[in-house]
């Protein structure tokens, strides 16, 4: 499965520019900020992968009047339509769990004006646990800030609104993105993405650590198919390169005998 991954990949590249789904986004080159950071516990430590360390949202100071967030600002020219995210809950290390129960995530063009994405509630509650979304968004509609904000949390609130803290966080593009095909290949942009669609599953069994043979032989199997035919869109466009240097050179060495 490993090499049927590596061919693929290399292959795609050689046809096209592709963001595939399935890739997690380096966060530490986006702008993340809080409405209500604590103090010690700022953002930064979101994403400096170390589950010891944690973001919190202010306990002890001032209190605002709305739900505490952090917004995660993905950068001119960046945007997602189809996304997941994950995250881990406070170490053991830390005096309280204080997770998110239920939290709020909605999408921005301007970092203004904010539409709902969804709601989700039956959030894990104990410390050092682990969460992963399903798929996030709609396709055809793209945000460049997306907004997490806590409507409800197991630990207590500042003034009327719930605080709370996580170690890790993590956001993933879930949808492939072809950003240009290369001179040549136009005609072969579906089977291009369905390659992409076909590495993203098979990914998901590769780095699944109790994947068995079986499994991993289907899916090496699958994605092979994806290979095959996006190999025989490659090699029907160099045979026709081929074929127009052939002519090119007939043209020239007629245009030498004419002169």
């Amino acid at each position: 499965l490993e090499e049927t991954i590596a061919k693929t990949e290399a292959l795609v590249n050689e046809m096209a520019e592709v963001k595939i789904k399935g890739r997690a986004l380096d966060l530490t080159t986006c702008t993340i900020t809080s409405n209500t950071p604590e103090t010690g516990h700022e953002t930064k430590y979101l994403v400096d992968g170390n589950p010891t360390t944690f973001f919190h949202t202010n306990w002890t100071g001032a209190a605002i009047s709305e739900n505490h967030n952090f917004i995660i600002d993905l950068g001119e020219g960046n945007s997602l339509e189809l996304f997941a995210f994950n995250y881990i809950t406070l170490p053991n290390s830390a005096n309280n769990v204080d997770a998110p129960k239920t939290m709020v995530i909605e999408g921005s063009t301007n970092g203004t004006d904010y539409t709902p994405i969804t709601t989700l509630s039956g959030l894990p509650t104990t410390k050092g646990a682990t969460y992963a979304s399903t798929t996030l968004g709609t396709k055809g509609t793209a945000y460049r800030y997306l907004r997490f904000s806590v409507t409800d949390a197991t630990g207590g609130k500042l003034g009327s609104y719930y605080y709370f803290g996580l170690a890790e966080f993590g956001l993933t593009n879930m949808q492939t993105e072809l950003l240009s095909v290369k001179d040549g290949y136009s005609s072969s942009q579906t089977a291009i993405l369905d390659a992409c669609d076909g590495l993203y599953a098979a990914n998901l069994v590769y780095n699944n650590e109790i994947a068995t043979q079986e499994e991993l032989q289907a899916a090496a199997s699958a994605l092979n198919a994806y290979y095959e035919t996006l190999l025989q869109a490659y090699n029907e466009n160099a045979g026709l390169e081929a074929k127009k240097k052939e002519l090119q050179t007939l043209i020239d060495k007629t245009t030498v005998l004419i002169g």
